[in-house]
């Protein structure tokens, strides 16, 4: 047994712990078994290590992985019954988050993604006959309704092809209706021989 001088008896001493204080307190440095420091619960003896976070009333969150294969995330009442539960499977690159992805999505060049229905009707900038340029980066919509006398007929064409159309009879006067989209980039125009009653666009 080697005697300790007074400066090693300090130095143990100060970074001493009482034995109070060291019940269930401590991690061992190296060590194959689970430990626990207050809320924090570390596990790491069987094929599922994680941390586990336990609060004064016993509920309980935890982080697992499964043999490198999988990832949960799960969350326990003070009884013990899961309360939720995420699973994420192996994978490569960066898991997004729920708002990632929407503002992701928003962005897209998708039909009614961002867009919304505007009436074109009482305003100068559509006319029957005219050739108009989608360019607002995503597929639009356009609905026109004509109105006539006994018959009337409508028809879209996108880039000179038509691709949609309306007809109908009427003992007095007579609506038709014409649908078509169109794809980012190309040309529409709507040709009648009658009056436009409404003209709507999703964009």
């Amino acid at each position: 047994m080697k005697n300790l001088g007074l400066s090693g008896t300090v130095e143990r001493a100060e970074n001493a712990i009482s034995k109070n204080d060291a019940n269930e307190k401590f991690l061992p440095r190296l060590s194959n078994s689970g430990a626990q420091v207050g809320a924090l619960t570390i596990s790491s003896d069987n094929d599922w290590p994680g941390i586990i976070f336990e609060t004064a009333n016993r509920y309980r969150i935890g982080i697992e992985g499964t043999r490198g294969k999988t990832l949960t995330i799960w969350a326990n009442d003070s009884n013990g019954e899961r309360r939720y539960g995420l699973l994420m499977l192996e994978k490569s690159g960066t898991i997004a988050t729920v708002e990632d992805v929407e503002a992701t999505t928003r962005n897209l060049p998708m039909l009614s993604v961002g867009q919304s229905v505007i009436t074109l009707t009482s305003t100068s900038a559509r006319s029957l006959g005219v050739n108009y340029a989608n360019q607002s980066g995503k597929p639009i919509a356009v609905c026109v309704r004509i109105v006539g006398g006994t018959s009337a007929a409508v028809k879209i064409l996108v880039n000179g092809v038509e691709f949609g159309s309306g007809h109908s009879i009427a003992q007095h006067t007579s609506a038709a209706t014409a649908f078509s989209i169109v794809p980012n980039g190309a040309t529409y125009r709507v040709e009648s021989l009658f009056t436009i009653e409404q003209w709507t666009e999703l964009r």
